[in-house]
């Protein structure tokens, strides 16, 4: 009896190999997932949403991602508000398609996946002086697309700026390098304070070439990041670090004989929470861990967030730190000009 089992057992398995294809789809098929972005700054007047759209085909992937209709919607419904606690809408606008191409690279050289908002914003200015908007808590962003079915929706908490307490003015002159060197102090004004902050200088230079050529430029050397929960953050600036900055975001260039220093913005920028989240996850993506990608959307992939930024502008330098930028062996390749040229 038990003999006779093994053998219908076993004629079952082969029916059913038999029975199988022998091509196995090692890719599953799915439909395509919209992807969105939205980053805005409540100081700007006009805000921009990029959506897009995963693909996947028989054809060859490249081929396919030059193809608008694969990764580009043919339209979409895109609106922002800003709500109350009790979520009255207290401010909103429309988004419509604008003309803004990709950069030449795999993707369409087309417009089609950049929205801009209808009106003219000035959020920044309304949170300060008129009630109406004072009074926004959050924001949603909600997408409707034609054809895809459920409403695509991103809610965040509105944040105001970090303010820069240290130093307390504009246009002050600076001595990286005395006894004790300069100290910041960063101040949130809410107590749902950012955990996303990056302290930047912006760097402003000439480049001068042969023939009295000169050539205007600008960089962000980043200082300190992610000072989070804490509503006041202190720290003292790092003269190696800011050199090596320098070293690291200004290139050498054979053709520059001379660079001359003009002025220096310290900047405190700050986003939500979901920006930090979103940085981070990719960091580990592209190490050796395995994570699934974040997004804070729902029904779709991508980043809503909201930024701001604290601005101490035209700053400069004591004579001795433009010295130090000069001849210290960790830039004296980029050829700055010491104080006394």
């Amino acid at each position: 009896m038990a003999d006779k089992n093994h053998w219908i057992l076993l004629g079952a398995i082969i029916l059913l190999i038999g029975g199988c294809n022998n091509e196995i789809d090692l890719v599953r098929q799915s439909d395509p997932q919209p992807i969105v972005y939205c980053v805005f700054n409540p100081m700007d007047t006009v805000y921009y949403v990029s959506l897009t759209k995963s693909f996947q085909g028989d054809a060859n992937a490249y081929d396919l991602a030059k193809q608008p209709g694969s990764v580009f919607y043919d339209s979409a419904d895109i609106r922002l508000m800003g709500l109350g606690s009790d979520e009255t809408v207290l401010f909103e606008t429309e988004f419509v398609p604008c003309d803004q191409t990709k950069n030449p690279g795999i993707f369409p050289e087309t417009g089609g996946y950049l929205y801009r908002s209808t009106k003219e914003i000035d959020l920044f200015r309304y949170f300060h002086l008129y009630g109406k908007y004072a009074g926004i808590t959050h924001f949603r962003l909600e997408v409707r697309i034609p054809g895809y079915g459920p409403l695509i929706e991103s809610t965040i908490p509105r944040i105001d700026p970090t303010g820069i307490v240290v130093p307390m003015f504009d246009s002050t002159k600076f001595d990286f390098y005395s006894r004790t060197p300069p100290r910041f102090v960063l101040r949130s004004e809410v107590k749902d304070y950012s955990d996303a902050i990056d302290f930047v200088v912006r760097f402003r230079y000439w480049d001068w070439y042969p023939d009295s050529i000169k050539v205007f430029r600008v960089v962000d050397l980043l200082i300190r990041q992610d000072l989070a929960h804490r509503q006041v953050v202190a720290f003292d600036f790092s003269p190696e670090l800011f050199l090596n900055q320098l070293d690291r975001n200004i290139p050498d260039d054979d053709q520059v004989k001379e660079r001359e220093f003009v002025n220096f913005d310290f900047i405190c920028f700050n986003a939500n929470n979901a920006v930090k989240m979103y940085v981070d996850t990719w960091e580990l993506a592209t190490s050796d861990y395995h994570m699934v990608d974040f997004t804070n959307f729902t029904n779709a992939r991508g980043l809503f967030s909201m930024k701001n930024a604290w601005i101490r502008y035209n700053n400069t330098f004591h004579h001795g730190t433009l010295d130090t930028i000069a001849f210290s062996p960790v830039t004296a390749h980029l050829k700055f000009k010491g104080s006394g040229y």
